[in-house]
């Protein structure tokens, strides 16, 4: 269940109406940065919408608790350049500084990782034999087992842009226009003088 993404690879877990709502939603947007936990979370609030009203994505089921389209039935892991970020219920993201997995059989393939993460090994054996793990002992995991890399950035992620606040500067140049204006009074007073 992975899906490319610009420079991100999304490894989606859950039920299979939210692979494709997210699978069809990827494919329909231009790729975005992502560089960070910000940058994810600002990206998922910006197609909360679409995600409710085009794929009728909802947050509250009710009782109904076997709705497959509910969100908290989408868990996705995020790896670029930048990191490894995760997708929990209710948009939550959280990133990882070694390596994560999710899914029924993630907590298996965590230990394994764990285990094998100070050896002499690259990050996709690694990886590899997590999952392999999982799907020796969960019955939810099944091969067959696809690993991607992706490059570590050299450089920092690019800056997140400053919101304009317009608000704030129209006060503050009628604040200073004022106090121009008073200082001016006072001035021709004392000419007058």
């Amino acid at each position: 269940k992975l899906i490319t993404y610009g420079h991100n690879i999304f490894g989606l877990s859950g039920s299979t109406a939210v692979h494709q709502i997210f699978e069809d939603l990827l494919v329909k947007t231009e790729p975005a940065e992502l560089s960070s936990r910000l940058d994810i979370f600002s990206w998922l609030l910006s197609h909360q919408k679409r995600l409710k009203e085009h794929y009728y994505l909802v947050t509250n089921v009710g009782s109904d608790q076997e709705q497959p389209v509910d969100s908290a039935w989408a868990y996705a892991l995020i790896v670029n350049p930048y990191g490894i970020f995760s997708i929990n219920r209710y948009r939550s993201v959280f990133e990882y500084s070694k390596f994560w997995s999710i899914g029924s059989g993630g907590t298996l393939a965590l230990g394994a990782m764990d285990i094998l993460y100070e050896q002499d090994l690259t990050a996709a054996e690694i990886a590899e034999a997590g999952a392999l793990t999982a799907t020796k002992f969960n019955a939810g995991c099944a091969p067959p087992i696809l690993v991607q890399t992706v490059q570590k950035a050299t450089e920092p992620p690019p800056k997140p842009k400053a919101a304009r606040k317009t608000s704030t500067r129209k006060s503050t140049t009628r604040k200073s226009t004022k106090k121009a204006t008073a200082t001016q009074k006072s001035t021709t007073r004392k000419k007058k003088a």
